[in-house]
């Protein structure tokens, strides 16, 4: 009779401390942490989405945030700089980087962050110039750069 009892009591204590490890789990700040990606994947990839689920954080999470938005619908078009495709045409055609930075600056002032735009001459073919722009976002923390699918964060030491 008292090894029935403490075979109770044991998986009594078992089932309790598997339930709190659980309960833990879904509430810890880990479980809220559903990587980005797939926060994109079950929401939609729509601007509004990507200011939403990117607002309010520092400036790592925000990289991060954007870096995975850009990745899940990132496709490279060349365009001449007098296009300005809409954001409907730039995630189902593409777009160059002057659409992605200007993309990724609009993304970035939304949520509260400056954005500077870098453009870098790259060669002259003939009697073009070429030259490759991108975006680098900022606060007083730090700064990162999208460029295609690569990400860059730099933060400042204090």
């Amino acid at each position: 009779m008292k090894i029935e009892t403490c075979d109770k009591i044991l998986f009594l204590i078992g089932g309790l401390m598997i339930g709190l490890l659980i309960t833990g789990i879904i509430y810890s700040t880990w479980f809220y942490q559903i990587p980005y990606s797939i926060k994109f994947k079950v929401n939609g990839y729509t601007k509004e989405n990507a200011i939403a689920i990117c607002s309010g954080k520092n400036l790592k999470r925000t990289a991060l945030c954007l870096h995975s938005f850009i990745s899940g619908i990132y496709k490279y078009k060349s365009r001449k700089d007098s296009e300005t495709p809409s954001f409907t045409e730039i995630i189902t055609e593409g777009g160059d980087c002057k659409n992605w930075e200007e993309l990724i600056c609009e993304l970035a002032n939304q949520i509260g962050y400056r954005c500077e735009k870098t453009t870098l001459f790259v060669e002259k073919e003939g009697k073009y110039k070429i030259y490759h722009t991108f975006p680098i976002i900022y606060n007083e923390k730090g700064y990162f750069r999208i460029d295609g699918k690569d990400m860059n964060l730099f933060l400042y030491k204090r």
